[in-house]
């Protein structure tokens, strides 16, 4: 009971038997145990989305101070930071931006954007139990999660940190082993939008078994769901649909071939194409921004008014 209520939130003592297949007198007397204990607390009631009549169903979820979870997406223009408590409300969110810059400068902004919003809301990572995090692709799946104990040097700056992280192997193996480094709880990193289709299947609107999902944004990228589980196929590479190349004469890719998907139909190239034919707005004529361009230039505002293009797909059950 309490890892269904660690995966998916707050739910109705009804919801809770149908997901653990428990009948409605074990499950009260686990509940009230619970309850008791406090490792379980009332959060609200169903009122708001209840149809018919009757009286509005109590929600339960983990007390939110016993856990916390931490998010964070490096993509190719931004990181953003979320922190979750263990009744998966969000206590801490923000970002900061940047353009194409290298990893251990991207590394160093994360740190320093936890260290300010940690400063500012008066959160702090004592319950900090997992850490995911995304990384644009094209990112090849491995298995696993780090675990490493927590290990900072009372004057290490988020700079030390990020230029000791370069040295540890690939980009993705280096802020791995930072965050490990950094927190001491276990880190799992993959594509951040092969992430983002799990989240959509657990999450969305209906959780769904079987999905496929697309994002069209900075970069071209896809995620599978088979059965409730990512697919990254048997080279780890799978829903690297933006880097399938279609133009072989094309422009080059930031992955080092020519003509992918990403180089025609992300919003940058889209936007490229718009300038090219005369039809870009003048807010946008600089676009795609020059890597280490700065982040309140004009393309930085136009990228900021503009949102993403996400679709996904699943099928009817």
């Amino acid at each position: 009971m309490l890892r269904v209520l660690r995966e998916h939130g707050a739910m109705s003592r009804r919801q809770i038997a149908l997901a653990v297949g428990l009948s409605r007198t074990t499950l009260s007397e686990i509940t009230g145990s619970l309850l008791q204990r406090g490792a379980i607390v009332v959060v609200d009631t169903d009122a708001a989305k209840r149809e018919g009549s009757g009286r509005p169903a109590e929600r339960l979820a983990l007390d939110p101070a016993s856990g916390q979870f931490m998010g964070v997406d490096f993509g190719h223009r931004r990181v953003r930071l979320a922190v979750a408590d263990a009744s998966h409300e969000i206590v801490l969110s923000g970002s900061e931006r940047y353009y194409d810059a290298p990893w251990p400068l991207r590394l160093e902004l994360a740190f320093r954007l936890i260290d300010r919003l940690s400063a500012e809301s008066g959160v702090h990572f004592g319950a900090l139990q997992g850490i995911g995090i995304g990384v644009p692709g094209p990112y090849r799946a491995t298995p696993g999660v780090l675990v490493m104990a927590p290990h900072e040097t009372p004057h290490e700056t988020p700079h030390d940190a990020a230029e000791d992280a370069a040295e540890d192997g690939t980009p993705e193996a280096s802020v791995q082993a930072a965050f490990a480094k950094r927190f001491g709880a276990p880190v799992i990193v993959d594509n951040n939008t092969r992430l983002a289709a799990l989240a959509e299947a657990v999450f969305g609107r209906s959780s769904v078994e079987n999905l496929l999902y697309l994002r069209i944004s900075d970069g071209v990228g896809g995620g599978l769901v088979v059965g409730g589980r990512l697919v990254t196929g048997s080279s780890g590479l799978a829903g690297e649909l933006g880097h399938v190349t279609v133009a072989p004469d094309g422009l080059e890719c930031r992955c080092g071939k020519r003509g992918c998907v990403e180089t025609l139909a992300s919003v940058p190239a889209i936007l490229r194409t718009c300038r090219d034919r005369g039809l870009a707005s003048p807010t946008s004529t600089a676009w795609p921004p020059r890597s280490g361009a700065a982040t309140r230039s004009r393309t930085g505002r136009c990228g900021r008014r503009g949102r993403p293009s996400d679709g996904c797909w699943a099928p009817r059950r």
